[in-house]
């Protein structure tokens, strides 16, 4: 309290009133003094006293009345009532209607003020509570516009997982309102409820979770593909009471990056097209040559052996066929598998080989048994294409690609070696980048890396790449193993 304390006394006695006065104002404090209550009412009307000092029995009105309009008009006044007359009840009525301390007369200074200063703390607790719950009214108040205003989901759980808040945001992204979902297990509006299950082990772990992409169900049965950040709350003890989680609808960003993802792979089979057209070629022309003779032949050995030959031509076509619909085909969200990344490698390697770049090309694997990883397996596959054709293209057609994969710890390791011409020290950071490419105009959108990039990250992994200049260059991913997430 930074302002001169100032103390009203009220007293028909002008010598106790002169007395009181000097010794007060001798200690710092600004004082009044006056003689009849209803002067000292209108005083206190009119302006703020830290203290009033106010005598039981005056000439117009009881001092109990006066003190109960003082109460009344400002109920952080310190008022000491002081008496000449020691009456056990007037004592009791005077603290029933308020009074903060009773005082005989002939007054002891040191009792007086050391009420003054008591009434003076006890004041300045009081504006000092009241300053903090105008303080955490108005942080409440903002806490909620924020909340009730912002245009993503807000959900915080109870230790059990209960919803205990639901944001407008919230009604807006699922159809329900507050009062549906309230109560209920917030796994309950996940997808996957099992993913719920390994988010909370995850955010028990690490304490937050950043950017998880995950599936909700609106109220309506359709899908909305989120981007979750999740964290404990904790009391002032530090024990955990529950979760918040703020989520972004990201479903129209999906939808985008699967048409990029699926853009980018058609854009695949036009490098492969000539390539293919050669294979498809060769077993059609056997299958000509065989069909030709068969129209000639009359023995029925003859016969039978090229109409093998024509089936065995046809499988090698179908096959051919079979992996680049499987290539092209859109992946959903939702094809969540255990993957075999030594599988998806080899995969990988099938389709890229059908581009005449690989013609000179020597491929070396050295697959480790590894544990699974849990992912897309078609998103896994395309970000080996990627990262195999820009290796073969950086070749330009002849070098040695290795493909390798190990466990490293709780993670999957996977390395695409080449022995190109690597990449300028000032783009290694730059290569993740979206439209960052270092390809002659009109031979590279700068797409493929980043994709790449996006689906690693996705599946909580990490890629990384070095390069040195003449030599080649090494990309390094990381996924983790199935059930280590």
């Amino acid at each position: 309290m930074d302002r001169q304390i100032s103390i009203l006394i009220i007293d028909d006695d002008p010598g106790a009133c002169e007395t009181l006065s000097d010794i007060l104002e001798d200690e710092g404090y600004k004082v009044l003094t006056l003689e009849r209550g209803l002067q000292g009412i209108e005083q206190i009307k009119s302006r703020f006293f830290n203290v009033v000092l106010l005598d039981i029995i005056l000439p117009d009105v009881s001092g109990l009345e006066v003190l109960r309009a003082i109460k009344k008009i400002n109920s952080e006044v310190c008022v000491i009532m002081i008496t000449g007359y020691a009456k056990l009840e007037n004592a009791i009525e005077a603290l029933n209607n308020g009074a903060d301390a009773y005082i005989n007369k002939p007054l002891n200074m040191d009792e007086v003020k050391l009420n003054i200063k008591r009434g003076v703390e006890r004041q300045i607790i009081l504006q000092e509570k009241k300053r903090l719950e105008q303080k955490v009214r108005e942080t409440k108040e903002y806490l909620e516009n924020i909340l009730n205003n912002s245009a993503d989901m807000i959900i915080t759980t109870d230790i059990d997982t209960r919803i205990v808040e639901f944001n407008k945001g919230g009604e807006q992204m699922l159809g329900y309102k507050k009062e549906e979902v309230i109560g209920r297990h917030v796994e309950e509006f996940y997808l996957d409820k099992e993913e719920r299950l390994r988010l909370m082990e995850r955010v028990k772990r690490e304490g937050s979770i950043s950017v998880h992409e995950t599936r909700f169900k609106r109220k309506d049965g359709s899908i909305v593909d989120i981007s979750l950040t999740l964290s404990l709350l904790r009391n002032d003890s530090g024990e955990v009471i529950g979760t918040v989680g703020i989520s972004k609808d990201i479903t129209d960003m999906k939808s985008l990056e699967h048409q990029l993802l699926q853009s980018e792979k058609l854009a695949g089979i036009g490098i492969l097209a000539s390539g293919i057209a050669h294979e498809i070629n060769n077993p059609l022309c056997g299958i000509r040559g065989m069909a030709e003779i068969i129209l000639e032949e009359e023995n029925m050995e003859t016969i039978k052996e090229h109409t093998d030959n024509i089936i065995k031509y046809s499988d090698v076509a179908a096959e051919i066929v079979k992996e680049l619909t499987g290539y092209v085909r859109t992946a959903e969200a939702s094809d969540f598998e255990s993957v075999n990344v030594n599988e998806k490698l080899n995969d990988a390697i099938k389709i890229s080989k059908h581009s005449t770049r690989f013609e000179d090309v020597e491929i070396i694997t050295d697959y480790q048994t590894i544990p699974l990883i849990r992912a897309n397996s078609d998103e896994i596959q395309q970000v080996f294409v990627n990262l195999i054709n820009n290796a073969v293209q950086a070749m330009n057609r002849k070098g040695r690609l290795v493909l390798s994969t190990m466990t490293s710890g709780d993670y999957v390791e996977i390395k695409v070696m080449d022995n190109g011409p690597g990449i300028p020290k000032g783009h290694i950071n730059k290569i993740f980048d979206p439209f960052f490419t270092t390809k002659e105009v009109g031979k590279g959108k700068g797409l493929g890396l980043n994709i790449v990039y996006r689906i690693v990250t996705k599946y909580y992994g990490s890629i990384e790449a070095e390069s040195e200049e003449g030599k080649g260059t090494t990309f390094t991913l990381r996924f983790p193993a199935e059930n280590k997430k």
